[in-house]
Parts: structure tokens; C-alpha cells; sequence
């Protein structure tokens, strides 16, 4: 809680490499400028390039990318978590998105949701907080506010955080939801 760097460093007990961070980390809230991912010797370095708004819980969530230097073997999914306010919001989203038609799971999709219920703001502001399908379709959003959200999720070709392009897949839920942490 109360973070207020640029930087974080997570420190594993051998030598590590970073596998294509920029399709393998995905950053929640979505960043405008992509934060940067290194790997040097035991240590990750990820580099926020915009600055980190008030009172607002972050996730980094690491795909199998980091692996271990000498043989290769890829650490397990991890999420990070950090607020820069006094609490970590708790609650999280989590499903599958499918195509209607064929039933088929469908892989790297973003997935995202807004406080705003407008019924357009999907086509003009950045999801508020995101996640990636994996090759089951599956996905969680962590680290989400108490409120109201509608949920989207789109084939996000060129990484705008939002729908953009007539004729790219795009899919919602029908009504809002509202997610709570249980104490």
C-alpha cells in the first residue's frame, strides 16, 4: 500500500530471462506508454513510464515469460499486486469468453470493464481495469474497486484498451455487475 515509485524489482533465488514481456505481462489499469520489463541476473525490473494515479490498486500479471536461466523451465502464471493509496481493492472478475456460434474458446482477447455505464463508453475511453484470455478463454480481472461495471471483451488488435475497429469481434455481458470483497 501507499506506493509511489516507478520502479519494482522482484528478486528470485537463481538467474532468470524475460520470454516477449509485451505479449506475456499484462498491466491493469492499462498503461497509455507500456511500462518496461528486464530481466538482469536475478532480478525483473519493470519500469512505469506514465504516472501512477492516486488511490488506485495496480496488478502485473506475468505469463509463464520468466523462466529460469539455464534450463528454460518458465515460472508459473504470477499476478503482482500493489496499491498506491491505503488499501488493496480485493475483488476480482473472473470467466470465459467463447465464440457464440462454434462454442470455441477464444484466446488473447482483453477483457475489460467501466464504472462508466454510458452505452458507449466502450467506444471512446480505455477500459478502466483489464485481463488477457488464455488459450482456454479464460480470464480474471484482480484487483477491482467496490462499484458497478459493465464487462467487454474485444479482439484488441492494436492494443487501444478499447473498441475501436467495425467488424473486430467485440462481446458483453447484459447487464452490469457488481463485484464485493467478502470480509
Amino acid at each position: 500500500t501507499n506506493i509511489n515509485t516507478k520502479n519494482i524489482t522482484l528478486e528470485f533465488n537463481e538467474l532468470i530471462s524475460v520470454n516477449n514481456p509485451i505479449q506475456n505481462v499484462i498491466f491493469s489499469p492499462p498503461q497509455k506508454n507500456l511500462p518496461t520489463v528486464k530481466a538482469i541476473g536475478k532480478k525483473v525490473n519493470i519500469n512505469f513510464q506514465d504516472s501512477l494515479l492516486p488511490n488506485t490498486t495496480y496488478t502485473i500479471e506475468i505469463r509463464k515469460c520468466i523462466v529460469d536461466y539455464t534450463e528454460s523451465n518458465p515460472f508459473a502464471d504470477y499476478v503482482y499486486t500493489f496499491s498506491t493509496g491505503d488499501k488493496v481493492d480485493s475483488p476480482q472478475i473472473s470467466g470465459k469468453v467463447i465464440d457464440a456460434q462454434t462454442l470455441a474458446a477464444k484466446k488473447d482477447y482483453t477483457v475489460g470493464i467501466y464504472s462508466n455505464l454510458s452505452d458507449t463508453a466502450f467506444t471512446k475511453t480505455k477500459f478502466e481495469k483489464i485481463a488477457k484470455t488464455n488459450e482456454k478463454g479464460e480470464f480474471t480481472i484482480y484487483g477491482i474497486a467496490e462499484g458497478e461495471y459493465n464487462l467487454f471483451a474485444i479482439k484488441d488488435v492494436g492494443g487501444s484498451y478499447y473498441y475501436q475497429n467495425k467488424g473486430t469481434d467485440i462481446a458483453f455481458l447484459d447487464s452490469s455487475i457488481t463485484p464485493y470483497a467478502h470480509l
